[in-house]
């Protein structure tokens, strides 16, 4: 019990850690509907002659890691509530921005 008080903080950061994958990971799920591309360019000029499933996997992972770090990091979420839309927020960013990226490039 006196390790559990005693490192009480460094589960509430694990938490609030897994909060936020959990916000990244429902972003990213939600994302398969309306067709974005994220990381895909990306993955496809360091990664040639790759399947189109391994693009979506990666493409997947990729986005729910940076969006959760970046999120965690930037926004240093201190509750429940905060960790969540924090992953909600950064990954659904990075989808944006990957498609906004794609958008400009066949202007």
């Amino acid at each position: 019990m006196r390790f559990i008080l005693e490192n009480a903080s460094s589960f509430q950061e694990c938490w609030f850690f897994f909060l936020t994958l959990l916000g990244a990971t429902i972003t990213q799920v939600l994302s398969f509907n309306i067709g974005t591309i994220g990381a895909t360019p990306f993955l496809q000029m360091w990664f040639k002659q790759k399947s189109d499933n391994w693009y979506a996997r990666s493409n997947c992972i990729l986005l729910i890691l940076v969006g959760t770090v970046l999120s965690f990091i930037i926004l240093e979420p201190n509750s429940a509530k905060t960790s969540m839309f924090a992953g909600l927020t950064w990954c659904g960013t990075l989808q944006s921005l990957g498609q906004t990226i794609k958008i400009n490039n066949h202007d």
